[in-house]
């Protein structure tokens, strides 16, 4: 009777997860530490920083949860992959934009 208690939390927790913008990964060499893990984003986001890394690290994952759980100033918020291509649409609009000035000035000659 317990584990049909217990399901649809399983089923609940499982389905969160699977809706976040990122998964979690073992880091090979790490073992079963704290922190010995990378969060990378799945297909469709992107990370959100232009670093050299793609990933967020587990480390830097759980001191900044801490300090959300702690109210303390943090950082939490920031790490969360965003659409692929969002930073790129508005450098197309603005592309289209300048092509559509170029093209009004060509037939104003």
């Amino acid at each position: 009777m317990g584990r049909q208690a217990s399901q649809p939390a399983n089923q609940r927790l499982t389905h969160s997860l699977t809706s976040l913008p990122f998964q979690c990964v073992p880091i090979l060499g790490r073992g079963f530490e704290t922190g010995g893990y990378k969060c990378e984003c799945r297909q469709g986001y992107e990370y959100p920083f232009e670093d050299p890394i793609t990933y967020f690290d587990g480390q830097l994952m759980e001191a900044e949860f801490v300090n959300m759980v702690m109210d303390k100033e943090t950082k939490f918020d920031m790490l969360k992959c965003r659409l692929a291509g969002a930073a790129k649409s508005g450098l197309s609009l603005l592309a289209l934009v300048v092509v559509m000035l170029v093209g009004v000035q060509a037939i104003r000659r």
